[in-house]
């Protein structure tokens, strides 16, 4: 079923290159699925402009002059809390990665992910989910792991306490970046189980999504598969 004009998702495009904001027009603006609300040269002006073109999702390139994608995420996020940012960059090294997440990017793809990749990244966020590229994810984790190595994590002895066997299982998968159905064949479980033992473990540990559920796993060395005697 088509959707209607009432389902469509709001799109307001920010990128210091004109070219790059009219290919993305061009590309989102002939998917009825979309509608372009807005275009900003600038993360200032983004900011000066969203409260009246009141999108669903921002697309924010992260390399602008003055005012860089992070910060602009920072600001416009703080300006419009329920408003989703979905940054778009050429790049994909950790400290980006991981700075737009901090400052409340809720996903992150690169440029030359292509036009279904780019369909999927928005629709995911729209849903108030998380979405990192797979070309990201690496560099997502090598951060974490960084952060790891200088925080003390939870003794693993107690994390075996709360959770059972199998959802450390769900964890470690998770946060490999595994989807529901992958875990389903992974762990020979019904989808329906696997989507109950997700569910469980986002309580335990009051993640919001996966993605701070993969980064609540890593950052207490769940990836480290040894069992604690």
């Amino acid at each position: 079923m088509l959707e209607t004009d009432t389902d469509q998702i709001r799109i307001f495009l920010v990128d210091d290159q004109e070219f790059a904001l009219d290919g993305l027009a061009a590309i989102l603006g002939s998917d009825p699925r979309f509608i372009i609300v807005g275009k900003a040269l600038s993360g200032a002006e983004a900011l000066a402009r969203v409260d009246t073109a009141q999108p669903d999702i921002v697309l924010l390139d992260l390399n602008m002059p003055k005012m860089d994608g992070i910060i602009t995420t920072r600001r416009l996020t703080a300006q419009c809390p329920t408003l989703k940012v979905l940054i778009v960059s050429a790049y994909a090294d950790e400290d980006a990665v991981f700075g737009s997440y901090l400052a409340g990017a809720s996903g992150y793809i690169v440029k030359h992910a292509g036009r279904e990749n780019l369909i999927d990244a928005i629709r995911v966020v729209n849903t108030g989910s998380a979405f990192f590229d797979a070309q990201v994810v690496p560099n997502l984790r090598e951060m974490l792991n960084k952060m790891i190595a200088r925080q003390a994590p939870q003794r693993k002895s107690q994390l075996f306490e709360i959770f059972t066997e199998r959802e450390i299982s769900i964890l470690r998968l998770l946060s490999k970046g595994y989807n529901n159905q992958q875990i389903s064949e992974a762990l020979s479980l019904a989808l329906g189980t696997v989507r109950n033992y997700v569910s469980s473990v986002i309580a335990k540990t009051d993640a919001v999504d996966r993605t701070q559920l993969a980064i609540w796993a890593i950052s207490n060395g769940l990836l480290d598969e040894t069992q604690p005697k």
